[in-house]
């Protein structure tokens, strides 16, 4: 089932909650945006709706929920430097370019140790 992250039958709330330090009623509750009752229900009778139980396994840490997170945390991290990155290059180029267009716009007017041989006419004499 979708790929192999969810498995056929998920484990009971109480071996979920477990993972998180069995939560209060009230802390699940919030986390969830149940009521007290509700949730103290879930944890008395140890079911949950299943998407609660979705929730709790893909975040629990001995299902790999916190390291698939903490991968996913350090790509967004290292999108973001190579995007300040690819900024700064752009920023860095632009600067360059304007740069090169004022030294072209000074115009070519020659160096001083420039041949010259190519500005003197070439005379050829006959010895008859």
């Amino acid at each position: 089932m979708l790929g192999g992250l969810l498995p056929a039958s998920l484990p009971a709330l109480s071996v979920l909650l477990g993972d998180f330090s069995s939560p209060s009623a009230a802390n699940l509750a919030a986390a969830f945006g149940v009521s007290r009752s509700t949730a103290h229900r879930w944890i008395s009778t140890d079911r949950a709706p299943r998407a609660v139980l979705t929730a709790l396994y893909l975040a629990a840490p001995r299902y790999g929920g916190r390291e698939a997170a903490q991968a996913v945390a350090h790509a967004q991290e290292g999108q973001r430097l190579a995007q300040s990155l690819a900024d700064a290059l752009k920023r860095e180029n632009a600067q360059v370019r304007r740069e090169l267009s004022r030294v072209l716009a000074l115009g070519d007017f020659g160096a001083a140790n420039e041949p010259t041989l190519t500005d003197v006419p070439l005379r050829l004499t006959s010895a008859s």
